[in-house]
């Protein structure tokens, strides 16, 4: 999961300076701070409250009731809310990252489905248990999904210990004006992952979580109850640790995006999580607090760190917080911060068009100093009403984008028109897209046809808030959106291909035309391109959806794709198949085995299995490196093992202080190594002198180049592998899609 030679670990360095220094995160609860208004509910319990554990289930004599309806499911009555098992495909929530089974609960009512993972195992990283919430989606009040599900898995933790769950029931099945109550409880088990960086002390205490869900509420109250077991005050640092899709993105109000991973963890009772990328109908979420936490953007973990000051009392604390879904709607993003946000209170309305809309465009409100709040997305014809808090002070039109670089809104926006919001009141504004130029490429071989590329767009000054842009196409002719100036364009299809550069002006309004040809410089009959380290959304430090990455393979020209997230098995096939390219290019599912002090491996194929945390990733945790190897084997003799980087900080050859001639073969079992990697180009020659080292004690290992790409900026391919499989009987070689197959390029 973390890569220390890069990141350093910044999640865990802050989590280890939290733990040590009891200044982190022990602001006192702000006065007033116990309740909270939404939108949808006349009061919410928020804040940190004393409670025993009686208190934190309505109706915890109600006898468990998980029973599964039967399918097709009636849809839950208006004014009821309702807490059950998933009864058949049919009845799962639907998106890519849609983690729910069949016998998951799910708590629902008209506008919001939340579902808790059920079983021994999480969902998102090799070592989680069940008991987490996996997904949360909008609903439109008819039965029907509004939007797509963007969480992975909510962790909560404490002192960074998990609840290992001996039961996982409702507690209050709910009903008409009722909540509705999924308990867990069980015993304080070691976070794997975090314990083999920083293995800290069990805390002697009793913990219970329970997930809250009211009539017509599209917010979720996560309950976390902990009682010292020895009758004595305790500070135990209580928090969440979170896993999202590379769709969406923090948003903070007053800053609008992350903020450096190694500053000091900033203080929020309200936050979002956006979308950053123009066309996606994904689920916009927000996430309140009834006082200051410590938040940490550490590659994509989002930690959320409650204080802890006061102590928790020998009778007990909740520790209380919401997560509310937006949906798609036009609202989105402002909606939900409005049902978590403890001063919903003082909101008013915003409404008003804004002329010339255009896909991605957005409506983001400011405050006095001109810092953002949050924002709203306008329908199709440019109308839009949003919740605004009342220190709004303007409005502006913005383009968030759709290419690298984009992340967070940094993009086309238009001047800040002035605007002030009362509390019950509503504002009106009128607000004008930022008018950008449109440029169309078409890109085909020597023969005319059209061929999938990879296309790199680099601003001059001219192109005002413009940034870098990375686009990848399957079909060869695309057409995109940037802001009026010149730009230069790169478009290119591997390194087997010519490429063609050029330079475009762009202005407001006006279309220009590129249309190249590549030739192919290098030719690789009978030889299939390979990437076998690739990562995706999936692991916590690539933000690249799984739709884009497997887009980016065919673009650069591989012939075959393995999957190598970080303690997470993820599968391509699927997103091939909605694309229609499942014919386009040959892929695998794998893993990179992450350690944290015996280096990182990649291991394929694998079977996905959702029954099991990180989709059936080997376990690496507390093992010896003979331990591993044998692991990571798991006696299947089709599987390959390639270590991954195997020089420098937190390497394997570190890790087992590596000699060529003297380490014992035991360890050093791996079918290939990795000679060329893209991101670590000067490990290059240390490298090549150890397999050297390798051959001349007999031991040959395949010398393998990768990627390892986490970003579309240095996409897939950029080094590659070519495995021989011959030329069939037609005289044309058999790397050609349909005519090898993967376990054919493994051998």
């Amino acid at each position: 999961m973390f890569d220390l030679r890069l990141t350093s670990s910044p999640l865990l360095l802050c989590l280890a300076l939290c733990l040590a220094l009891p200044a982190c995160g022990n602001d006192k609860p702000d006065s007033g701070a116990d309740t909270a208004t939404g939108a949808d509910d006349a009061t919410q319990d928020a804040g940190l409250a004393d409670a025993t554990p009686a208190d934190t289930g309505p109706a915890a004599d109600v006898a468990p009731d998980a029973s599964p309806l039967s399918c097709p499911v009636p849809a839950v009555a208006q004014g009821a809310t309702r807490a059950r098992a998933l009864a058949c495909d049919a009845d799962l929530p639907k998106g890519d990252l849609a983690a729910a089974r069949v016998g998951d609960l799910v708590l629902e009512n008209t506008v919001a489905r939340f579902v808790v993972r059920t079983g021994a195992a999480g969902e998102a990283l090799v070592g989680l248990f069940g008991g987490d919430v996996v997904d949360a989606v909008r609903m439109d009040g008819k039965g029907a999904q509004v939007g797509l599900d963007m969480l992975r898995e909510w962790v909560p933790v404490v002192a960074m210990h998990l609840l290992k769950p001996d039961a996982v029931v409702v507690a209050d099945p709910g009903g008409p004006g009722r909540a509705a109550v999924v308990r867990v409880t069980g015993t304080l088990a070691p976070f794997p992952t975090v314990h083999a960086y920083l293995p800290l002390d069990l805390p002697k205490a009793k913990v219970v979580y329970d997930y809250v869900l009211k009539p017509g509420s599209a917010a979720l109250e996560l309950r976390t109850t902990v009682t010292p077991e020895d009758g004595k005050s305790a500070d135990h640092l209580v928090g969440d640790v979170t896993f999202w899709g590379g769709q969406v993105g923090l948003y903070r109000p007053g800053s609008g995006g992350p903020e450096s991973d190694l500053d000091p963890p900033s203080k929020t009772r309200v936050l979002g999580l956006v979308a950053t990328r123009a066309g996606g109908q994904v689920t916009e979420a927000a996430i309140g607090f009834g006082s200051p936490v410590s938040t940490i953007d550490a590659d994509g973990i989002l930690a959320f760190l409650q204080p802890t000051e006061p102590k928790i009392p020998p009778t007990g604390r909740v520790y209380v917080r919401h997560l509310a879904v937006g949906g798609d709607t036009t609202a989105g993003l402002a909606q939900a911060m409005a049902r978590v946000d403890p001063a919903a209170a003082s909101y008013g309305t915003l409404k008003g068009t804004v002329s010339g809309h255009w896909d991605g465009v957005v409506v983001e409100l400011l405050d006095a100093k001109d810092l953002p709040l949050t924002r709203c997305r306008p329908d199709p014809s440019g109308a839009f009403s949003c919740p605004a808090p009342s220190t709004t002070r303007g409005a502006r039109a913005m383009w968030i984008g759709n290419g690298e670089g984009q992340a967070g809104g940094r993009g086309q926006s238009t001047d800040i028109v002035a605007v002030e919001v009362q509390a019950g009141a509503a504002s009106t504004v009128s607000l004008t897209a930022p008018k950008p130029g449109t440029l169309t490429v078409k890109v085909r071989d020597e023969s005319g046809a059209t061929i999938p590329f990879q296309a790199r767009l680099i601003p001059t000054a001219s192109a005002v808030g413009a940034d870098k842009r990375v686009y990848v196409d399957a079909d060869g002719d695309a057409s995109y959106l940037l802001p009026p100036g010149t730009w230069q364009v790169w478009l290119s299809h591997g390194p087997e291909w010519s490429a063609h550069t050029t330079s475009v002006k762009l202005t407001a309004g006006a279309t220009v035309k590129v249309d190249a040809t590549l030739t192919r410089v290098v030719d690789t009959t009978g030889w299939v391109a390979c990437d076998t380290h690739i990562h995706a959304e999936h692991s916590t430090d690539s933000e690249v959806p799984n739709r884009e990455r497997i887009l980016d393979a065919i673009a650069a020209g591989l012939d075959y794709a393995v999957a190598t997230d970080h303690d997470y098995v993820a599968d391509y096939k699927p997103w091939l198949k909605a694309a229609g390219l499942d014919k386009a290019i040959t892929v695998a599912s794998g893993v990179e085995v992450s350690t944290s002090k015996l280096g990182h491996h990649a291991v394929w194929p694998l079977t996905p299995d959702a029954n099991k945390s990180g989709g059936g990733g080997p376990s690496w945790h507390g093992k010896s490196a003979e331990a591993l190897m044998t692991t990571i084997r798991g006696g299947d003799p089709m599987r390959i093992h390639q270590l991954n980087h195997p020089r420098g900080s937190q390497s394997y050859f570190e890790g087992i202080q590596f000699d060529p001639k003297t380490t014992d073969k035991k360890l050093l079992t791996f079918d290939a190594i990795e000679l060329l990697n893209s991101k670590r180009i000067d490990d290059t020659d240390e490298v090549l002198d150890d397999w050297f080292g390798l051959l001349d004690r007999g031991m040959k290992h395949s010398a393998v180049g990768t990627s390892d790409t986490h970003t579309l900026s240095s996409g897939a391919g950029g080094a590659r592998t070519f495995a021989w499989v011959g030329v069939g009987k037609d005289g044309k070689g058999r790397d050609r899609q349909g005519h090898f197959t993967a376990a054919e390029a493994d051998a």
